[in-house]
């Protein structure tokens, strides 16, 4: 009995040591993320992040160079400690971009050589960078498999048709092949329009009933935008009601994240 005692207190300590140790990687991987809310002329920044275990899979960021400001999404397969050193790796790639970025397409292949080279193909990442143009109403994308963007430029009335979407999808998921062709593409928008940014986590959103957020349910809460003036902030805070009303006490099935930038519609 003595020696079934000090084996139940070895297998405590040891489950003791894991969890905190998984309590220190999940703040350390909340450091990732910068602040949720940022603003700087024409554009702001709204975010949201929330793993489906202590530590995830989903990372978004932005930074600013003299005539650009660039957001990044990413989404690993899966979620846990290995999908989160994957982000890891991912941060420390963008974050060496910051002050030498050469578009978009660049800093993907920069981020699929650092995934492959991580995970050596066991774990992949979607993945999109988007660089608005701060001179403007242009932005610059590439896109490795990551969910579409929506954006609107916000009226009174308006219909679902209002709203656009990235529509090219430039490359494969990084991590699948080092020798990867990623590709740009540009766009032109409205001054005051708003964009959403997101992981699966959001259309694979359930309710109580075991009924998915999906598309329809993103589109409503996107026409709820009808005023111009609307802040980055406030969309945010659309989105967190909608989902958090939908959710429920359900626990969720994917990491789930989000974000949103609005272009001034000042001259």
């Amino acid at each position: 009995m003595v020696q079934q005692i000090k084996k139940l207190m070895t297998v405590y300590e040891d489950k003791a040591r894991i969890e905190a140790e998984m309590v220190l990687a999940s703040d350390l991987q909340r450091k990732f993320f910068p602040e949720s809310l940022h603003s700087v002329p024409p554009y702001q920044f709204a975010g949201f992040y929330e793993p489906a275990s202590q530590c995830g899979g989903d990372w978004w960021t932005y930074f600013e160079t003299e005539d650009q400001f660039v957001v990044c999404i990413c989404d690993v397969t899966g979620h846990g400690l290995q999908s989160a050193l994957i982000t890891s790796a991912a941060c420390a790639v963008v974050a060496s971009f910051k002050a030498k970025i050469q578009g978009p397409a660049k800093l993907m292949e920069a981020l699929n050589r650092a995934v492959m080279e991580t995970s050596r193909g066991a774990l992949n990442m979607t993945c999109l960078v988007a660089a608005f143009d701060k001179n403007s109403n242009q932005v610059t994308y590439c896109n490795a498999s990551h969910e579409a963007p929506y954006f609107l430029a916000p009226k009174k009335g308006q219909k679902r048709s209002a709203i656009q979407v990235f529509e090219d999808v430039n490359g494969p998921r990084l991590g699948e092949r080092l020798e990867a062709d990623f590709s740009e593409s540009k766009l032109s928008f409205e001054r005051g329009t708003s964009f959403l940014f997101f992981s699966d986590g959001l259309k694979d959103l359930m309710s109580s009933e075991q009924q998915a957020f999906e598309e329809r349910r993103t589109m409503k809460t996107l026409l709820k935008i009808d005023d111009p003036a609307f802040s980055a902030q406030q969309i945010l805070e659309l989105f967190k009601k909608d989902t958090a009303e939908w959710r429920g006490q359900e626990v969720l099935v994917d990491d789930l994240s989000y974000f949103i930038v609005k272009h001034s519609a000042a001259q």
